[in-house]
């Protein structure tokens, strides 16, 4: 079930980053560093310091390791520092 609420979620953001395609390279799913990303906007210009480069990764509440919204976010938020 999880697997289906990411991916709709997935196919919808990238249906609304379609006009950034001037300005970003826009991939998803890819296999990066430590594991995969779900969606990843890489600037064209890479000198524009008005276009940052952005990572997104969806998550869907685990109710058997997590109780809360909180928890979730502290749980994607560990990943990030391990994952460096």
């Amino acid at each position: 079930m999880a697997k289906k609420v990411i991916a709709f979620f997935q196919g919808f953001v990238l249906g609304l980053m379609v006009d950034q395609t001037e300005n970003y390279i826009i991939t998803s799913n890819r296999e990066s560093g430590f594991g995969r990303y779900d969606i990843m906007l890489e600037p064209i210009d890479k000198t524009n310091e008005k276009l940052p480069g952005i990572v997104i990764e969806f998550k869907v509440i685990n109710q058997r390791k997590e109780n809360s919204l909180e928890e979730t976010v502290a749980a994607a938020l560990k990943q990030i520092e391990e994952k460096n």
